[in-house]
């Protein structure tokens, strides 16, 4: 087996979590992939849940289960914006039947988006 540089394996890595993350619907450029550290503050009863979290749950680090409870929260937002815009839509009055012009229209329209993608 060949050896690779450790520079082409972190971008596999990065690669294998840029579709994870498009596979659950998230779209978050690579560059989103740094880690930035920041520092919480908690009363110890807090630390030791959260340290008690860690150990029952497989997490590997304090880090770790903290990112996990981000992703969470920022899919519970997600979805929380869906349904505000499917009660949005079910609010709007009653359905009209699409008809084949809507259904060109509508392809113009992708057509239009995604040739303007391409040149850029």
């Amino acid at each position: 087996m060949r050896k690779q540089s450790p520079k082409k394996i972190v971008r596999r890595t990065v690669r294998w979590q840029e579709l994870t993350i498009l596979a659950n619907g998230n779209r978050l450029p690579a560059e989103d992939f740094t880690m930035e550290t920041m520092n919480v503050a908690l009363p110890d009863a807090l630390k030791e849940f959260v340290q008690s979290r860690v150990a029952e749950g497989g997490y590997s680090s304090v880090s770790e289960y903290v990112r996990e409870l981000i992703r969470a929260d920022q899919k519970q937002q997600a979805w929380a914006v869906l349904e505000a815009e499917v009660l949005k839509g079910l609010d709007s009055g009653p359905s009209v039947p699409m008809t084949s012009e809507d259904w060109e229209s509508i392809r113009a329209e992708v057509r239009k988006r995604f040739d303007g993608r391409k040149k850029t």
